[in-house]
């Protein structure tokens, strides 16, 4: 008890603990706000995605540390874009940001999370864009490799007269 009492007493002397107790607060309104996104992110715009994922890989991860994406992956070449735009941003300032975005989202979001028991781990909603767009994206480019169904004649159906059954079709592969 007496080791506990001094070592508090000194920790607080010279100011740290006060450091310490902002350092806590600030990662536990940043996993709050993960938390949150969940409930949000349908409702954002892919650039507010974007924003929210850069911030959060800074934010966990530093520093953009992985190869640009291939040129098919336009998604993936975007989210690192963003987060490598952040460059030597604070893993703190990462945080700050995304908080503070956070309000301008929605400035009641911290009463709405407060009372509620945090998961394990921080389950962000935003690593991926939201369902419908990534599906409609998905639609618009479609990969040179899928495979494809084409119409396909034999030699046989050639010499034939030309009927219902001169075309067949099979898949690519």
């Amino acid at each position: 008890m007496e080791n506990e009492a001094a070592l508090k007493s000194a920790v607080e002397s010279d100011g740290s603990m006060s450091v310490v107790l902002g350092q806590d607060k600030l990662e536990r309104d940043f996993n709050r706000a993960t938390e949150f996104m969940k409930s949000v992110a349908g409702n954002l715009g892919k650039d507010k995605l974007l924003y929210f994922y850069a911030r959060f890989k800074q934010a966990t991860q530093g520093k953009c540390n992985i190869p640009r994406p291939g040129m098919f992956d336009f998604q993936g070449k975007q989210k690192w874009d963003a987060w490598n735009g952040l460059k030597d941003m604070s893993k703190e300032e990462a945080m700050k940001e995304y908080i503070a975005s956070m309000n301008e989202v929605d400035p009641e979001w911290i009463i709405k999370v407060k009372g509620q028991k945090s998961s394990l781990g921080l389950g962000v909603g935003v690593s991926t864009m939201v369902p419908d767009l990534e599906e409609e994206l998905s639609q618009l480019t479609p990969s040179a490799f899928q495979r494809q169904a084409y119409p396909v004649t034999n030699a046989r159906s050639r010499q034939r007269k030309k009927g219902p059954h001169s075309l067949r079709w099979c898949k690519n592969g």
